[in-house]
């Protein structure tokens, strides 16, 4: 099972960086339709509510990146559907308007959109009444003083499709500076990051060229979807001589 895998595969992690503080990456590769985020959606139930084999980890906090809010929405919505848990009270969509916390709390699931870091955006500017912290220092504060039990998700399902070159190099460099740290926003790198891709080539692309200290691969084949029903090898698609009605 590929979520036993997955969570075998984060104690690791955790455990080694505990232990040496050298930074740690998963990637979960597997073909687009294929139940990616219905996969880690598993994996997070499973940490937050315990299984028969792992104890739950309450003290687990969540940042899902993607490129879009409407990818944000698809993916808390399918979490929906397909878990138990976590509820609305722990999937929450990170607000430029609302959003204001010293810290990513305990037991939530936060998504956010690389669009909403920008450096003229309201999560990322200092000062004024309206926010006691950007969200760089939000991050920030949440590594130091939590980093082994902060987890975060790079959804890289969808990257680059309809957007421009310069767009999507733009989205790069913001989701570099979650895995690399920026100096100039006062961020360490995150030391756990899960990336979701259809290719493994594909996140490690995004994971540029400071390499982590261990990174791990979980796999899910073409094969291994087929068998499951989830892929087709073949469609048939009928077309009628006469028209009809098609309502």
């Amino acid at each position: 099972e590929k979520r036993r895998e997955l969570q075998n595969k984060l104690g690791a992690a955790r455990d080694e960086f505990s232990r040496s503080g050298e930074l740690q990456a998963i990637v979960l590769s597997s073909p687009t339709g294929s139940g990616k985020t219905i996969t880690v959606g598993a994996l997070l139930e499973s940490l937050f509510e315990g299984d028969d084999e792992n104890p739950a980890q309450p003290q687990t906090r969540v940042l899902w990146i993607s490129d879009s809010p409407e990818l944000n929405i698809q993916s808390r919505d399918k979490l929906l559907k397909a878990c138990d848990t976590p509820g609305y009270d722990q999937l929450e969509e990170v607000s430029s308007d609302t959003f204001d916390e010293e810290f990513l709390r305990a037991g939530v699931v936060y998504f956010i959109n690389t669009q909403l870091l920008g450096r003229d955006k309201l999560l990322t500017q200092e000062g004024g009444d309206r926010r006691r912290f950007t969200f760089w220092q939000t991050v920030a504060k949440t590594v130091r003083h939590y980093g082994k039990d902060l987890l975060l998700i790079i959804d890289e399902a969808h990257r680059g499709m309809g957007v421009s070159t310069r767009e999507r190099q733009a989205r790069t460099t913001t989701v570099r500076k979650f895995i690399e740290g920026s100096d100039a926003d006062g961020l360490p790198p995150v030391p756990l990051i899960l990336g979701m891709s259809a290719t493994t080539q594909r996140f490690d692309s995004v994971l540029g060229e400071k390499r982590r200290g261990t990174t791990r691969k979980t796999t899910i084949s073409p094969e291994e979807v087929r068998s499951s029903g989830l892929l087709k090898d073949q469609m048939v698609v009928v077309v009628p001589a006469a028209e009809v009605n098609t309502d």
